[in-house]
């Protein structure tokens, strides 16, 4: 009973965990396209003067 109880504490901390990497791979994803989009604005506004 008492390892069902830790295995299942365990648990919940890896899905906090798992939750967390998620949630810094989308802000390493969104800062990587509006990065880009900042590029592309630069090169065509350089394109157009």
């Amino acid at each position: 009973m008492l390892m069902h109880h830790y295995k299942q504490k365990a648990q919940a901390g890896v899905g906090l965990l798992e939750v967390l990497v998620a949630l810094i791979l989308l802000a390493i994803g969104v800062l990587g396209y509006v990065a880009l989009q900042l590029r592309a604005m630069d090169a065509s506004s350089e394109a157009l003067s």
